[in-house]
This record gives C-alpha cells, structure tokens and sequence, in this order.
C-alpha cells in the first residue's frame, strides 16, 4: 500500500501533465508558438520540470522582455556587451549621460593656458622689425640687441612675458666673447623677454648669455637659433611703476552637436505566428536581432557620423556628428607602404601623446580594429616588460586589456565594427573622463497597436532613442592609423 508521500508525488505529476495539455491546447486554439509557451513556462519552472527543451534564443529572448521596464538603457547593455563597446560605456557610464532640451546641443570647451610655442615657419624677414619677422637666425660676433619673431600662437603671449629658448650653442673665446670661430662651444638655455607685441609678431630682447663684440661688446645679443627651436614660457616680468597687466582670457569656444533620431521597428503577422517553422523563431527573438542591429547602427554614427541639417519642407532631420570628427590628434604607427609593425618607440610616443599636454585622466581607452590589436599583441610577444604590465579585466562594462605605464592606464578593446567598416587597422584613444552622452529622447521601447486601429492584422514593436555624443578637451583622444 502506497504511503502518503507516494500519493502527494503521483498528484503532483498529474498537475504538471495537465497544466503541459492546456498550454497545448491553448496554443492550438489561440495559434500562439509553441515556443513561447515554452519560454514562460520555463520563467515559471514548469517547462524545465518536466524536461521540456528549451532553444537557446528563446532564452536570450526572455531577457530581451526586459526591453518593457522602465530603463531599457541598462537592460541592451547585457546584450553581448563587447559587440559595441562604446555604445555600452555610454549606457554603463550613468553620470556622462545627461538629458538634452533641444536635439541642438550647444557646449563650450575650454583648453589649458599651453606653455610652449612654436615659430612660424611662413616668416622668411631678416627679424630686424615687426615688419620682417624671422622664424630662424643666424648671429655674427657683432651681434644684435633685439629680434622680432613670429609665433604660431599669438594669443597666449603678452608683452612682458618672459621665455626660454632651450639647448643654444654659443660660440664664445677666452674672455667670454661672443664669436663665430670660437674656441668654447656652450650650450645655454637662453632666456628672452618680449618687449613688444604686435598681431603674432614679438620683438625678444636676450636677458642673460653672451655679450657680442665691437659696438655690442657690453650687450648681450641674440643667439643663433634654428626653425625648429620651441619658445617655453614663463612668468611674467613687470616694472617698478607698473600696477597693471594686459589682461588675459582663454575664453571657452562654444560647439554644436544634434541628437540624432534613431529608431528600429519589428513586425510579425498573426497568420505568420500561426505558421508551423521546422525552428523556432518568434517575435521575441526578432526582437533580439532588432537591438543587435540598432546598437550597431548608433554605435557607426557615433563614431563616424557627419553633422548636417536636412530641412524638407519644415521637417527637419538631425544627423549627429560622430566624435572621430571632432578629433585632430593623430598617432602614427608603421613605416609606410603597406608596413604596420609597432616599434616600442611608437608606442611609447603613443602614450606621452595620450596622457601628457593636456588636462586629461589618468585612464584611456582604446577601440581597435583587428589588425590594430595584432599589432599591439606582436610588440607585447617581444616586449616582455610591456607584457608584464597588463591584466585583463572589465573596465566600465566591457572586457579589455589594460596596459599600466608611468604616463596612465591604456584599456584596450577589440571592437568588431572596425572590421567591419574599413578601420582594421585603425583605433580610436579616447578619455571616458572627457566625452558625455546627450538624450533628448532616452532609449524607450513601444508597442504598436495596428490590430485596433484596423492597420494590419500584426503585432509590432518600435525601439526610439534621439541622442548624441560630446567631446570635450580634443587633446585628450587621439585617432591611431597606420602611416602611409
């Protein structure tokens, strides 16, 4: 005689058979798939109680029904996150994204004082006035007391500034002398004060150094310098009397990018939901594909985009400016001619240009194509003492290889898209620090109702986000491409 836990279990199997025959027979009289069925009753345990299979996009669509909370956002985030790794930064990075009034965003970005300078190189004058500037020059003993020059940044100079000029060779003889033909050679860092101001062109007088010969034998003269010398600048100097400066502003420059409208739209017919398949394939799996394909489509004009305004007839469209034109830094590797082989050299002159000048942190990310990473991977083989600085981890959502240096933390990250638009070879070095998500309209997903409205006998689904990204300070990205 059966015992009463014998009894309870045989109960329980009937139950279950008996639920499984109604949703059979649900299905059958309400021509819903069967696979369906079977994912929400494997949300419920039932299917999987009884052994029932399961497809694999059935499950990856049971988490697409996330698509109908409220923040729709972090749920595509978990979707293949490392497919586009941008695009889930920016739904990871939660305080760089930021709701927009208007999908015309207007930002102002503002840039360092910078403390170097260059010459102008389109100067060709002797520099004996403001009117003949030069951009290189060559001393004789005699030598002169002043010299006008014409810079490539004129704004960030004032008269009564101060300058260096680094590493000049002085020729002198036994008296200290300035001379051609001299028997001491001294390499000095000449200092120069800017006496006048003129548009771009300064007029530097020596402070320091060496004194000429004849009529300058009590003067110190300008140097010889080549085109290539830097102007390092430095403090200013005032007079005794002087209670004033000319004032100084490194105003914010104001730029516009739009929030771009980007929408996706599935659709399955009932007659088509009713239709036997030989696998499974529903709407919550279109649904999946769906999202695969807007992320990758926002993702391109992100990255790549050109801004424009369309206006038809009043109806305008926004099309957003992806941030690869909004960088000027470029970083070279190879020698040319078909040649992308990393040098350490290159590399090392990567990451000083990457994390020193400018105002950015200390952590960068790179998006790199397929042959970029190759390349990277083959320095790492034989440099070892770069291997030995790496950990692979997940940096703000995507798995990537962080390379520690002196200068910051390099994440790199393989991003598929590269390949497949034409930048295998090329990476993308950005600051997340430095580059913010607007939202006009945040990523909602919508039913559509064309039943009820007598449109279509069909079910539909519209994904909507109207967004864009922004850069700020440039100097702290950089596009990296093989040379030429």
């Amino acid at each position: 005689m059966e015992n009463k836990m014998e009894r309870i279990v045989k109960i329980a199997a009937v139950v279950l058979l008996a639920v499984v025959l109604l949703a059979v027979v649900a299905c059958w009289l309400t021509g819903l798939d069967w696979s369906d069925v079977l994912t929400a009753l494997a949300g419920q345990g039932t299917a999987l109680a009884v052994g029932l299979p399961v497809a694999i996009t059935d499950v990856a669509a049971a988490e697409a029904q996330g698509l109908n909370m409220q923040d729709v956002s972090q749920e595509i985030t978990k979707m293949n996150p490392d497919r586009y790794p941008l695009d889930t930064i920016m739904r990871n990075y939660a305080k760089k994204v930021r709701r927009a009034e208007s999908q015309e965003c207007k930002y102002y970005q503002q840039s360092a004082k910078p403390m170097q300078d260059t010459l102008d190189q389109s100067a060709h004058g002797s520099g004996s006035s403001a009117a003949s500037p030069c951009s290189s020059y060559v001393c004789d003993e005699t030598g002169i007391a002043s010299i006008f020059v014409q810079v490539k940044t004129p704004k960030i100079w004032r008269t009564k500034d101060t300058l260096l000029m680094r590493s000049l060779v002085l020729n002198c003889d036994a008296t200290g002398k300035l001379v051609i033909d001299g028997s001491d050679t001294t390499i000095y860092d000449q200092m120069f004060y800017v006496a006048q101001k003129s548009g771009a062109v300064l007029e530097l007088v020596p402070v320091g150094g060496m004194y000429g010969a004849n009529e300058m034998a009590a003067n110190y003269v300008v140097p010889s310098f080549p085109a290539a010398t830097v102007l390092y600048r430095m403090g200013s100097a005032m007079a005794e009397k002087d209670a004033k400066t000319e004032p100084f502003a490194m105003l914010p420059a104001s730029s516009v990018n739009y929030c771009q409208n980007f929408m996706c739209q599935i659709e399955m017919s009932t007659f088509e939901k009713m239709t036997k398949k030989e696998v499974p394939v529903s709407f919550s799996d279109q649904e999946v594909d769906m999202l695969y394909n807007m992320r990758g489509e926002i993702e391109s004009s992100f990255i790549w985009g050109e801004k424009f305004v369309y206006d038809n007839g009043g109806d305008r469209t926004y099309f957003t400016e992806g941030i690869t034109r909004q960088i000027k830094k470029v970083l070279m590797y190879g020698t040319g001619s078909g040649d992308t082989s990393l040098t350490a050299q290159q590399y090392t002159a990567w990451m000083k240009s990457l994390f020193t000048g400018n105002d950015g942190s200390t952590d960068r990310v790179l998006l790199a194509g397929a042959d970029l990473i190759a390349a990277i991977e083959l320095l790492r083989e034989s440099q070892k003492q770069i291997s030995g600085n790496t950990v692979q981890e997940t940096y703000l959502g995507v798995k990537c290889t962080s390379i520690v240096s002196a200068f910051g933390v390099l994440h790199i990250v393989h991003a598929p898209l590269f390949d497949e638009q034409g930048w295998s070879a090329k990476g993308l070095a950005f600051d997340p620090e430095h580059i913010y998500k607007e939202e006009f309209q945040p990523m909602i997903a919508r039913d559509l109702d064309f039943k009820s409205s007598g449109e279509k006998n069909a079910d539909a689904k519209m994904l909507q986000e109207v967004s864009c990204l922004i850069l700020r300070y440039p100097d702290c990205h950089a596009i990296i491409e093989p040379r030429q």
